[in-house]
């Protein structure tokens, strides 16, 4: 199966081609701003490195969110112009499970912690098999140490360090996974290849967990 995978949820861009789980091509570039401009040619640069192109697609992957309003929407909007024009089945990806990918296997639940440009995190656990415990969630610091009781936590996601922070204030034990913390496309791919049944053409969701910002930010007090 040839599977281009893509990212611009959050502050960086990525797009990756991978063949019966092999990779094929990637780039990943960190930016806050930029993934409009950024996304198409990456994608077209990758679709050359493997030697392919949209149409011999056999499916496309893209992030759902949660994230940037604005780096979903590039994200989603990019997927399934391609998808329809290549008539190629699209399936969605959230940014979580793209982060909880990337920690790696464990025998321990990993927590997957975002930042949301507020004071507040997007959180959701992972079982040691991948397994959720429940949906994606905004949370404030107070939330975050309510719904992780236990005496140890294991983070991961670019709000880990952050998060950390609030764990500690309470005498927790944290294990921070260093896995770069951001989605990346390679795990997007791998992540969509496995649900393939879900794909349709031109068809993917957003995850939006609030409304996008008008005017100046609200900040979630802790």
């Amino acid at each position: 199966m040839l599977v281009l995978g893509m990212d611009s949820a959050t502050t960086a861009c990525s797009a990756a081609v991978l063949r019966d789980g092999k990779l094929l091509a990637h780039e990943f570039e960190r930016m806050v701003r930029g993934q409009a401009e950024a996304l198409v040619p990456m994608i077209g640069r990758v679709l050359e490195v493997a030697s392919s192109s949209a149409t011999e697609l056999d499916l496309i992957a893209a992030t759902i969110g949660p994230g940037a309003y604005t780096g979903v929407r590039i994200g989603l909007s990019t997927a399934r112009t391609i998808s329809l024009a290549a008539g190629v089945p699209l399936v969605g990806v959230t940014t979580m499970e793209a982060v909880a990918r990337a920690a790696g296997p464990s025998v321990e639940d990993v927590i997957v912690v975002m930042e949301t440009k507020r004071a507040d995190f997007y959180v959701q656990m992972f079982r040691a098999d991948g397994t959720t415990v429940a949906d994606p969630a905004a949370m404030t610091a107070f939330e975050l140490k309510k719904a992780f009781p236990g005496a140890k936590v294991r983070l991961v996601g670019d709000a880990a360090e952050r998060a950390a922070d609030v764990f500690r204030e309470s005498g927790r034990r944290v294990d921070l996974v260093s896995s770069g913390g951001l989605p990346d496309a390679i795990w997007v791919a791998m992540a969509g290849a496995e649900r393939a049944g879900e794909a349709r053409i031109g068809a993917a969701t957003p995850l939006y967990l609030r409304p996008p910002d008008v005017g100046s930010p609200k900040v979630l007090a802790k």
